[in-house]
């Protein structure tokens, strides 16, 4: 099983606006900063990495991990667990995508976050994340 970790990257500026990637490497559809974990690496250390990689973004806090992980299985059949964690930023912040793997990006509200999302897992989560995120926010 490959191990990765993804990222839920938002602003709260009235509401919260969330970034989201649009891979065009493999496969082309919208999805969070993800990647794998390398070798040696804890998952803390490769979600950081994957975000400033992925993103250019260099400021930014873990707010934490989510208690359930992103699972799926690759076209070619490799199974994939990936750790989820939520991360504050701020959109004034310019991001630079790697264009290897992304050809734009986008800041947006929830329900165009889960109009956009690939992977039917992903918005699932996304769903689960930003509930959870409305509790603690007491709305």
């Amino acid at each position: 099983m490959k191990k990765g970790v993804s990222a839920i990257i938002y602003c709260q500026m009235g509401e919260n606006y969330f970034l989201i990637l649009h891979r065009n490497s493999n496969w082309q559809g919208w999805e969070f900063a993800k990647g794998g974990i390398e070798e040696g690496e804890d998952p803390d250390r490769a979600v950081m990495r994957e975000i400033k990689e992925e993103t250019g973004l260099t400021a930014f806090e873990v707010v934490g991990r989510i208690s359930e992980q992103r699972k799926f299985t690759s076209p070619e059949g490799e199974e994939h667990a990936f750790d989820v964690y939520l991360v504050k930023s701020n959109m004034n912040i310019p991001v630079h995508i790697d264009k290897k793997e992304h050809d734009t990006f986008l800041w947006t509200t929830k329900d165009r976050v889960i109009e956009k999302l690939t992977w039917p897992e992903e918005k699932e989560l996304f769903i689960k994340t930003t509930r959870a995120m409305s509790k603690m926010n007491g709305s």
